[in-house]
């Protein structure tokens, strides 16, 4: 996965891209996955993966990219 910080977007795990400003929370989900959330709570993508490792490294990444 490969984020820009000088972009409104994000490229996301899927290889989708997302606008920085529509996503509200990134949260992992031990051993099922990743799950982006919009300001209101709601969800915006699911992406599975069972890997822990994997799935927390892809939810640090996107929140850097959000902080950043």
């Amino acid at each position: 996965m490969t984020t820009t910080t000088t972009s409104a977007f994000i490229l996301l795990p899927t290889g989708d891209a997302m606008r920085k400003a529509l996503i509200g929370a990134c949260s992992h989900y031990k051993d099922h996955g990743l799950m982006i959330l919009n300001n209101a709570g709601e969800k915006l993508l699911w992406v599975p993966e069972p890997d822990n490792a994997k799935a927390a490294a892809m939810r640090d990444e996107i929140v850097n990219a959000l902080i950043s």
